[in-house]
């Protein structure tokens, strides 16, 4: 791929997405060259990332790795067990600039997809929010046998997170009210917003992990029963 005649009009939907994922829960370090890793719970994620990076470089050998549960020890005494993750290390040496320069280091969504095809957004979307994006099942208080479903997203206050509640509005999304977690041990503040899960589920958007996709299918099954 020639990353300097990439343009909105030529973006495809794989680098779309790492684009996403770099904004999220990517990382690109430099030795000697760039890497891009990514580590996370839910392995169709990682391989997906992956499988990604393989459709835009073929001759990409890298493969998906478990790191086991580990204990953490934090500065105001608390201990806390880990998750087993899936971990990824891609050599990055053709892709590391462009990404850093696309998105100014992590903190602003690159222009070419404000000016793309829509379906090439929703793969940006969906990047974002496999990283970044939850959506959530709860009993309601009153009454506790029916079920509210919540989708939302955050990121931290100085970086991309008004950009991508814009482009979700611009798409049409409905978007809810924005709120600011301060909570230790955060060092910057961090800032979500809701997202009406019928107008993410009518503008076509999706997560691509199946943990997160089963809950939206499941609220559709469900209101579909109402």
């Amino acid at each position: 791929m020639d990353l300097k005649s990439i343009s909105s009009e030529s973006l495809n939907k794989e680098l779309a997405y790492l684009l996403g994922v770099y904004l999220t829960d990517g990382s690109i370090s430099y030795t000697e060259s760039f890497t891009f890793s990514l580590k996370a719970i839910d392995k169709d994620f990682v391989s997906r990332t992956l499988e990604a990076f393989k459709v835009l470089n073929p001759l990409c050998t890298a493969k998906v790795y478990e790191q086991l549960p580990r204990t953490r020890f934090w500065p105001d005494g608390r201990i806390s067990q880990t998750q087993k993750q899936y971990c990824i290390n891609v050599g990055f040496a053709k892709f590391g600039e462009f990404f850093k320069q696309q998105t100014g280091n992590k903190h602003h969504i690159p222009l070419i997809i404000w000016d793309t095809r829509t379906d090439i957004k929703n793969w940006f979307i969906a990047g974002v929010m496999d990283g970044d994006g939850w959506i959530s099942k709860t009993s309601r208080k009153i009454y506790p046998d029916q079920y509210q479903y919540r989708i939302g997203v955050g990121g931290v206050k100085e970086g991309w997170i008004w950009e991508f509640e814009k482009l979700l509005q611009q798409l049409g999304v409905k978007t809810l009210k924005s709120e600011i977690d301060i909570r230790p041990p955060r060092k910057e503040p961090m800032i979500r917003f809701g997202i009406k899960v019928e107008s993410f589920m009518e503008n076509g958007l999706f997560f691509t992990i199946k943990r997160k996709q089963d809950r939206l299918l499941q609220y559709i099954k469900e209101r579909s029963e109402t």
